[in-house]
């Protein structure tokens, strides 16, 4: 008998120890902060948060954006049979610290080709570089996938995974990070 309300003392406590963690580790989570009408990936393992822009389309920029912008389509070679058509688009990935300061920018181009009329998309490829610190940017690597109209740009920080971008190809010629 005394060991059943042992047992049974043990199992409630363990049961309210259980039933009081969850509502407070849910608490936990850091606020994103609020930078606008921007696409944004928290990464609260290493403390990072990567901040989206796009600024760039076919090396032209958009709505009057200051940031750099790369364009990594060749000029030469690139005719295809209508109605096959070649675009890029350039985008920027801040990243931030758990102190919402900015550490790095990541600028990545996709290069993809698509047919209206035959009402298909392929991404060609996917560039990216980072700017800042040395001592930021010497931990920042990439790894790219492409399958179709997706494709995917992996970014590491001290070689642990810090994020995935993923790019889509429109048959209409648009591209976007989804």
């Amino acid at each position: 008998m005394r060991i059943k309300k042992i047992m049974a003392s043990v199992l409630s406590v363990l049961l309210l120890g259980i039933g009081m963690s969850v509502p407070v580790s849910a608490a936990e989570t850091t606020p994103a902060p609020n930078f606008g009408d921007v696409d944004i990936l928290i990464n609260d393992e290493l403390g990072l948060i990567i901040e989206t822009r796009a600024v760039a389309i076919n090396g032209r920029p958009i709505e009057n954006s200051a940031e750099l912008e790369t364009d990594y389509s060749q000029t030469t070679d690139n005719t295809r049979a209508i109605p096959e058509q070649e675009t890029s688009r350039t985008f920027t990935h801040n990243i931030y610290d758990r102190n919402h300061t900015n550490i790095a920018t990541v600028y990545s181009t996709v290069r993809g080709v698509y047919s209206q009329v035959d009402s298909w998309a392929q991404i060609l490829d996917i560039s990216a570089y980072a700017t800042g610190s040395n001592a930021v940017v010497s931990q920042i690597t990439f790894n790219t996938s492409k399958s179709g109209s997706d494709g995917y740009l992996y970014i590491y920080f001290g070689g642990a995974s810090s994020g995935t971008m993923h790019y889509k190809i429109y048959t209409n010629g648009t591209i976007s990070n989804l």
